[in-house]
């Protein structure tokens, strides 16, 4: 009893010292000040030449390898299509010639300006590799600006 008795009394005092132990932890982190996160730059694809290459050792590798990295390429226009609401553009590659590109545009108003034959620079985000309908292999790509 004499214990029970001596407890209640000491366990309001270690509550209490408890908080103020609390405040003083809350108060420090108010101090924190966070950063912004910057955003990731993307990485550069040095050679669409580079990913036919691994896509033909191991489409799979390619895929993990290549996939969510930017490319930029001078190519040809082919076709301008609405694929389901994405505006897509076929192209050829100018110094690759075992390379299909298909990007769809970042902005509709991209797609719509350009036409068939049309030289252009495409950069976008590397999103698919596969095998090429009329060449070895087929880049897709999204978000891209031409």
């Amino acid at each position: 009893m004499k214990l029970l008795k001596r407890l209640s009394v000491l366990l309001p005092v270690l509550a209490l010292s408890g908080c103020a132990e609390l405040e003083k932890f809350a108060n420090e982190a108010k101090k924190i000040k966070i950063a912004p996160a910057q955003p990731a730059q993307p990485t550069l694809v040095e050679s669409l030449d580079e990913v036919c290459k691994v896509y033909r050792q191991n489409s799979l590798r390619a895929n993990g390898i290549f996939g969510g990295k930017v490319v930029t390429a001078r190519a040809v226009v082919e076709s301008a299509y609405d694929a389901v609401g994405d505006f897509t553009i076929s192209l050829t590659p100018i110094e690759v010639k075992l390379v299909e590109l298909s990007a769809v545009a970042k902005r509709r108003t991209d797609a719509m300006l350009v036409s068939k034959g049309q030289f252009v620079t495409v950069t976008g985000v590397i999103n698919n590799i596969t095998f090429g309908n009329a060449r070895e292999c087929a880049v897709f790509l999204s978000d891209a600006t031409f």
